[in-house]
């Protein structure tokens, strides 16, 4: 990888970014973690393999570049974990980088949390998480084939070209599959806190296979207290040192604009807001308060009104600024348009708890006759 390092050293970036036509060094080559092949050699030691090619760059992000890697003949949990041929690897190219290597640790450490065996099938195994020879982070992970994200099918522009949209059904049934995941991970103690469509990834040809990805902003949280573990504290706030608004602010809950504090202390509530926002994106095909073309600092402005209470109950509006979801696509049967705006409350006091979105959805589902298998 040190030709990847002279890269990333010399432009001062992370190297996620390409120039146009510039080819990622790192596709075709072995990825530099070698384990022992079974044969021995004539001399009796063991040989090693690489785990495998890195064939494809599959995607990029703030932190960490992703690749596809089909995994060596021999490599170990191909059958242990039924992975198949390819995996996911997740690198961290810049090491010195002090908060992206937190970040880029802490989100290993939650996958590794959420990869028990008794894990829904919305969440990813994670198979190792480590370093390599060359002091790259990196986190290996299962793969989708023919992958493609749910947040293609979401205008976050509404002057955008209309997208094409998730039918009902394949909404109702991806909503149910997000539930699981961020149900489990409450359970054992972690949220996610960066909740969208883009974080949501299915199989093109098998569309039942469906993932919630990216815990990049996840938090580990004490479980009975719902809170940000304090041993964690120092290293899951999503705002920097200056207070700039770190996530996705079509998604983002109210809390976000009220601070570090509420934003940190309440995990849970941001992620039910979160799970409501991504449903009635993908219900209605666009974010819940992206009413016109926005910058950044507008739609902030829409998210801080949102944020606001009034003590006057009788001018307290709970869903100010979300236009009800109903209104925009009438085929949505009541109770999945009530489910999804009891999740967007903007008080989240009267917001629908972490420990009930699951069980109220169910109720949702049943009262329109849909069953997922």
């Amino acid at each position: 990888m040190g030709e990847y390092q002279e890269m990333v050293n010399s432009s001062g970036k992370t190297g996620r970014f390409l120039q146009p036509g510039e080819q990622d060094p790192l596709v075709g080559q072995p990825f530099a973690k070698n384990f022992y092949l079974p044969e021995k050699d004539d001399a009796g030691n063991r040989k090693e393999a690489p785990y495998g090619k890195l064939e494809e760059r599959i995607g990029s992000g703030g932190f960490g570049v992703v690749y596809k890697i089909r995994f060596h003949i021999a490599h170990p949990w191909r059958t242990k974990l039924d992975l198949g041929p390819f995996g996911a690897v997740k690198i961290l190219p810049n090491v010195d980088n002090e908060e992206a290597v937190k970040r880029f640790e802490r989100e290993g450490k939650i996958g590794t949390i959420l990869s028990g065996d008794d894990r829904p099938k919305s969440l990813a195994r994670i198979v190792e998480f480590g370093e390599t020879s060359d002091n790259y982070k990196y986190i290996l992970m299962q793969y989708v084939d023919n992958p493609e994200t749910l947040g293609d099918y979401v205008a976050e522009i509404p002057s955008e070209q209309k997208v094409e949209r998730l039918s009902l059904e394949e909404s109702l049934y991806a909503i149910y599959h997000l539930i699981e995941a961020i149900d489990y991970a409450h359970k054992k103690g972690v949220a996610h806190r960066d909740i969208k469509p883009s974080n949501l990834v299915r199989n093109k040809k098998d569309k039942s296979e469906i993932k919630l990805i990216d815990f990049g902003l996840g938090a580990i949280i004490h479980a009975e207290q719902g809170d940000v573990s304090q041993v964690d504290a120092a290293t899951v706030d999503a705002m920097t040192q200056n207070k700039d608004f770190r996530g996705s602010v079509n998604y983002a809950s109210p809390e976000a604009a009220k601070g570090e504090g509420e934003f940190r202390d309440y995990p849970k509530d941001v992620d039910v807001w979160g799970v409501g926002a991504t449903a009635y994106a993908l219900l209605s095909g666009q974010p819940p308060y992206t009413g016109s073309d926005q910058t950044h600092q507008e739609a902030m402005g829409i998210l801080g009104r949102i944020a606001r209470y009034e003590e006057d109950e009788k001018n307290y509006n709970r869903r100010q600024d979300v236009v009800f979801l109903k209104k925009l696509e009438p085929k949505i049967p009541w109770p999945i348009n009530d489910w999804v705006m009891r999740c967007l409350d903007k008080d989240r006091k009267r917001r629908l708890r972490s420990n009930q979105i699951k069980m109220e959805y169910k109720k949702a589902l049943e009262a329109i006759g849909f069953k997922v298998d």
